[in-house]
């Protein structure tokens, strides 16, 4: 049985538990099964080998693929027929500035190449949520630095401005 994708569970930290060194955490998938404890070391080992993973690397591109049955006008051919399934338009559809765009591909080998590029694409997205979900992880683990010093007064101005803009928008302390 192949190991769960990332996009395929949900990955919380649900309690620390002190280890040997220093704290494991315990990711859970969304039916409640714990995966594998996790240290910091071990985070980060993870954590380096997802960023060697980029630089393997293909060609990709953003998209989806489809094929698009279309009628070619010949009043002959079966595709003019009511019940004519017509011909496949193979066709890449992807978001350029927010609009819509379908690229169209003559050859067979010309929509094999992209679909190749596009699958690439999926893979560099699950490798990026992968990094993400190992690197949250790890950023949850990692002690802050003790600072003797404390809050900066500009540090507590914005805070109290924060905080009272906070609350003149929420209906619970306004009166």
């Amino acid at each position: 049985m192949p190991a769960p994708r990332v996009r395929d569970m949900e990955m919380e930290v649900l309690r620390y538990r002190p280890g040997l060194s220093g704290f494991s955490v315990y990711i859970y998938t969304q039916n409640g099964g714990c995966l594998v404890p996790h240290s910091l070391a071990e985070l980060e080992a993870a954590r380096n080998k997802l960023l060697r993973q980029f630089l393997t690397r293909g060609d990709f591109r953003p998209g989806t693929m489809s094929a698009v049955p279309r009628r070619c006008g010949r009043p002959s051919c079966h595709c003019a027929r009511p019940d004519g399934a017509g011909h496949p338009q193979l066709r890449l559809l992807r978001k350029v500035k927010g609009k819509s765009v379908a690229e169209s591909f003559a050859t067979p080998a010309a929509f094999r190449k992209a679909a190749e590029e596009v699958t690439e694409f999926h893979r560099l997205q699950d490798l990026t949520a992968e990094l993400t979900a190992v690197n949250e992880q790890i950023c949850r683990l990692r002690p802050a630095e003790p600072d003797a010093a404390g809050w900066t007064e500009a540090e507590k101005k914005r805070l109290r401005l924060f905080i009272k803009k906070s609350h003149g928008k929420s209906k619970r302390f306004s009166k």
